[in-house]
């Protein structure tokens, strides 16, 4: 059994995943590209985009790749640390407990 930090972690991975995986779909569907030509325009895999795109939470999130990426799109990238308590409401355990 997992403790209540840990599993606020593995949601939070979860998240982080399926949250990068629609921004970078939704700006290469905009951009006109396929998952090959924002490959190329990154300098990264078609296999990590597929992966990304899927948002596999067990994929390498490096900060390099997460770069690349945002310079093929011409955005700026944003990565802060903050509190669980900021990110998660007060009662989020106790809620995630009766719904289990």
């Amino acid at each position: 059994m997992i403790d209540e930090a840990e599993h606020r972690h593995q949601l939070l991975a979860q998240h982080i995943a399926v949250s990068v995986a629609l921004q970078v779909v939704l700006m290469r569907v905009k951009q006109g590209w396929t998952q090959d030509d924002l490959a190329q325009k990154a300098g990264v895999s078609l296999k990590f985009i597929k992966a990304l795109e899927r948002g596999d939470p067990a994929l390498d999130y490096r900060m390099e790749r997460l770069a690349k990426m945002a310079k093929a799109f011409d955005v700026a990238l944003l990565v802060r640390y903050v509190p669980f308590s900021l990110y998660y409401p007060p009662d989020f355990e106790k809620e995630r407990g009766r719904h289990e």
